[in-house]
């Protein structure tokens, strides 16, 4: 049994691990705008969902979205209820989970293979790239990889521990909770993903050490099972009853959408042919898209992966055999994920994120047994001092290059915070130098870390000038100038301007079609948001009849200006590339 200054001190690290990393996260979140499509997509759908009461049907812009689970949604909703829309609430529940991802990976690196590699694990983890991105923006991505961390996680220590003890039964049952939880979502790579990875383990581990599994073990798995079904399963049930299939509907094994009900579109349609069909996808990328990307989300730490993996393929390691033996569950996790995602035919970026945790806490292993050996990483870190060199440089470039161009959203306010970002590295860069050439490694760590913190915490108001415009200012105009039954039109831009609802508090009505992946949507309530949806044909018709406020990117604006009465509009705003006019009694107002 763990002494009680051990859970003290157990729980002094995590209070801080978690105050620091919420502090990266969220101290300077609401500094930059949502960014579309993906965050105003992902903050419109729990308002509504808010505002409706309506918790078992996601909705996007009114129509049924059944894309993902509501897990992420209700969390979300949540914060909505707390706090009101704003950008803080709304990445409030995304941050809080790449927290908690960070919180989960010092306490099983931590008790696989010590507190210092614990704390250094959950800070390779908060500093590296992809990580740090995904828990500034809004998506589902995060969320689910930090719950298939937590089943992961959860296995590897309880395996850990001797048969029989309660520590080891309560942890196979978090297990399955944390399955459940990315299930519900993400869909059933919550289940699939962790335990394809368990099996491969299990079936690399020697015999004798599966025998150790007791009556015990499988009360707790059978238990957990029963949990998982309980947490995970009634949505799904309720869904399926609220939004069954049409009679016209041509089967549940069909690939037409015609008429279908939720079982298929969110078992068939987005678990199996969004996996295995390009058609359906329409997110193809090459087999190779993960193995180069994998690699670049990891920086700066992917530097130490090659000695790591050089150093465990000898007898005489670094490790002994328990502790490789935990790499080796680490390194089959990793790379089980992005070998799955690689087979599929639909890939987008942050597919990959679950792989993080386990990497970060196979080079917090490794950092801690090189701590007080500067010869073991010499190589990297002087690496790693060069490659901060050339990014000061690739900043201020990139600054020219933007501000030249006129790419920078707020123009000459970006100024300060690239010119703080492209010092904070040659500053770092200079001082790991020093570091390293005194053989000091635990400064050179200590800078590194230090480095890289500063620099992420820029992240968002670097990131603002270089996203695409979001829509509030648009929402501003248009709540202080328009009346009910005006008519908002999105016309041609609706990806650029999916927060616009958010912040107006009400639908929009878009040019000739919504997106690919509401169209099934529209199939199954084509009257409820028909009215919503004009036809070009008809624009004439609706600028004659209706006051109208109409979003355009510039580039489209040619084509709308050979509708009659088109130049009947006035512009009332400009921001990025879309503009914003308006009926002539709406503008002079």
């Amino acid at each position: 049994m763990e002494s009680s200054s051990d859970f003290k001190r157990f729980f002094k690290d995590i209070v801080l691990v978690s105050i620091i990393s919420a502090v990266m996260f969220l101290a300077l979140s609401f500094s930059r705008p949502l960014a579309n499509p993906d965050e105003g997509r992902y903050s419109e759908i729990p308002r509504e969902m808010a505002a409706s009461a309506d918790y078992v049907t996601p909705r996007l812009n009114d129509l049924q979205y059944f894309y993902k689970p509501p897990m992420f949604y209700w969390m979300q909703a949540g914060a909505i209820k707390a706090f009101g829309v704003n950008t803080f609430s709304l990445r409030l529940a995304n941050s809080l989970m790449a927290v908690l991802g960070i919180a989960l990976t010092y306490w099983a690196a931590g008790s696989l293979f010590g507190r210092r590699a614990g704390l250094l694990a959950s800070a390779a983890l908060l500093t590296s790239l992809f990580y740090f991105a995904l828990g500034n923006i809004v998506t589902l991505d995060m969320t689910v990889s930090v719950f298939i961390s937590g089943a992961l996680f959860s296995f590897i220590v309880a395996y850990n521990q001797n048969p029989n003890t309660k520590k080891r039964f309560w942890l196979w049952v978090l297990m399955f909770v944390f399955c459940a939880l990315a299930c519900l979502t993400k869909g059933l790579i919550g289940i699939v993903l962790p335990f394809a990875a368990i099996f491969i383990y299990l079936a690399l581990t020697p015999v004798k050490s599966i025998k150790s599994f007791t009556k015990s073990d499988v009360l707790a798995w059978t238990l957990g099972v029963a949990v998982f079904f309980l947490i995970a399963a009634p949505w799904h049930v309720l869904a399926a009853v609220q939004n069954p299939a049409y009679e016209n509907a041509a089967g549940l094994f069909s690939k037409n959408p015609e008429g279908q009900g939720f079982a298929w579109y969110y078992f068939i349609n987005e678990h199996f042919l969004r996996y295995l069909d390009a058609e359906t996808s329409h997110r193809y990328q090459p087999f190779w898209f993960f193995f180069v990307l994998a690699p670049v989300g990891f920086i700066p730490w992917v530097a130490f992966l090659p000695r790591i993996a050089a150093n465990c393929a000898k007898k005489e390691s670094q490790f002994v055999n328990r502790e490789k033996s935990n790499i080796l569950f680490f390194a089959i996790w990793a790379a089980f994920i992005i070998l799955f995602f690689s087979i599929s035919k639909s890939k987008l970026v942050p597919y990959i994120i679950p792989i993080y945790p386990a990497l970060a806490a196979i080079v917090g292993a490794w950092l801690s047994r090189v701590w007080d050996n500067g010869e073991k990483t010499r190589a990297e870190r002087l690496v790693l001092a060069s490659l901060g060199v050339l990014a000061s440089v690739a900043i201020f470039v990139a600054y020219m290059v933007l501000s030249a161009k006129g790419k920078l959203l707020y123009g000459a306010a970006a100024a300060p915070s690239f010119a703080a970002a492209a010092v904070i590295f040659l500053a770092g860069s200079v001082l790991l130098f020093y570091f390293t050439r005194k053989n000091r490694a635990k400064p050179a760590c200590i800078t590194i870390f230090a480095t890289l913190g500063a620099f992420l915490f820029l992240f968002n108001p670097i990131a603002k000038n270089v996203q695409r415009a979001d829509s509030r200012d648009f929402a501003n105009i248009i709540k202080a100038a328009g009346k009910p039954g005006d008519t908002v039109l999105a016309a041609y831009c609706y990806n650029e301007v999916q927060d616009l609802p958010v912040w107006l508090g009400e639908f929009i009505s878009v040019l000739d079609d919504v997106p690919n992946e509401q169209s099934f949507g529209l199939m199954r309530e084509p009257k409820r948001i028909g009215g919503r949806i004009v036809k070009f044909s008809e624009l004439e018709k609706t600028l004659a009849e209706k006051r109208v406020f109409l979003i355009a990117k510039k580039r489209n604006i040619e084509k709308l200006s050979k509708i009659k009465g088109f130049d009947s509009l006035e512009k009332l705003a400009e921001k990025g590339e879309l503009i914003m006019f308006a009926s002539r009694k709406i503008a002079e107002k």
